[in-house]
Parts: structure tokens; sequence; C-alpha cells
């Protein structure tokens, strides 16, 4: 079987996308992308890298706008239940102080709490192409009871109540992944105008 792309050269393996031969030369052209896709040939190659740097570049804004807003509720809230704690150990209104407690916690939490009540526990729908870029589940403590109302209920405020913790957690995970992320997208990218430069050439 010759290379479906140079039909002189002799096959070395199939491409993982179409199933044409592909020899040892377009098996280099491909390398970027064989972690993730396997071998492939040039034209599924240039394919797979124009989706990976599109979906990449969607994710990197959705991470971006998540990390954003966990971050500045969880710094608000804390900031509540820093003015809180001296509240108390200066005798401040006791009920006001304990309300500010009350708010900075569900602000600082409220985040952890919403994504489990609303998601569930589902997982983000990630491409292979990004192994380091985990989804994150929120981390629920309702065990079994998660598929019910009640159980969402209870998961939404228990993780509210701990997402001052966890959404410490929550964030140095979303950054890394994040950059993870990043550095993957400039590296396809520049991969992708390699390509596109070589095609104008010829």
């Amino acid at each position: 079987m010759n290379c479906g792309t140079h039909t002189d050269k002799a096959s070395i393996a199939q491409c993982a996308n179409c199933g044409i031969g592909v020899c040892s030369e377009c098996e280099s052209y491909s390398s970027v992308l064989k972690p993730y896709y396997g071998i492939l040939c040039p034209n599924c190659f240039k394919q797979k890298l124009n989706e990976s740097v599109k979906f990449l570049k969607k994710e990197i804004i959705k991470d971006s706008i998540r990390l954003g807003i966990e971050s500045l509720l969880w710094f608000v809230g804390f900031i509540l239940i820093i003015w809180a704690i001296v509240g108390f150990a200066t005798n401040q209104d006791t009920l006001g102080v304990v309300l500010v407690l009350i708010l900075g916690i569900l602000i600082a939490g409220i985040f952890q709490g919403i994504q489990v009540f609303w998601a569930g526990r589902k997982e983000r729908q990630v491409d292979d192409l990004i192994v380091a870029a985990s989804s994150y589940d929120g981390y629920t403590l309702a065990g079994g009871l998660i598929g019910s109302t009640i159980g969402k209920i209870i998961a939404f405020f228990l993780n509210t109540v701990l997402g001052v913790f966890l959404s410490v957690y929550s964030i140095i995970k979303m950054s890394i992944s994040l950059n993870n992320e990043t550095k993957t997208y400039k590296m396809l990218s520049k991969e992708q105008s390699t390509v596109n430069n070589v095609e104008k050439n010829n």
C-alpha cells in the first residue's frame, strides 16, 4: 500500500481519520497532533489543526470569563468575612456583623453552589486535544443524592457554605488549566501559520 499523498512512497501507517496510506514524510508533517489524533494524512492534519485552534480559542474565552467571575466573587466575599471577623473582635453590633458574615460566605461560595445545582456534576464537553484541561465537577458532598432535586438543593447549600475554601482550589485549578490551554493554542496557532505560509509559497 502506497502513501495517498506521495504515491511513489510506501506507506508506514494509515490515517487515523480517513484511512488512506501515510508515509514517513506525512507522519512527520502531522507530528504535532499525533498525541491527540494519531497519525494523520496532510489533508486531515490541516482540517484537525484548524478545528483545534478554533476550539481552543473558544475554550480560552469561556474559561477566562469563568475564572474572572469566580475570582471576583470569592475576593468580595472574603473581604466581607474579614470585616465580620474584625467586627466580632471589636464588639460591634452583633446582628449586623453576623449578617455581613453570612453575606460574605454566600458571595464567596455562590459560584460553587450554582455550579452544582445547575450542572448536577455534568462535566464540560471537552475535546481529546487538551488532556490537561480537565473539567471541574464542583466537589459535591451530596453523594448519590445528586441526581434528585433534593440532592441538588443539599449540594447547593453545602458547596456554597464550603465554597470559601473550595473556590480557592477551583481558582488555582482553572488557572493551571487556562495556562495549559493558552500554551497549546499558541503552539498550534504557530503551526497553523507555518502550514498556511507553505501553501501560499507553493
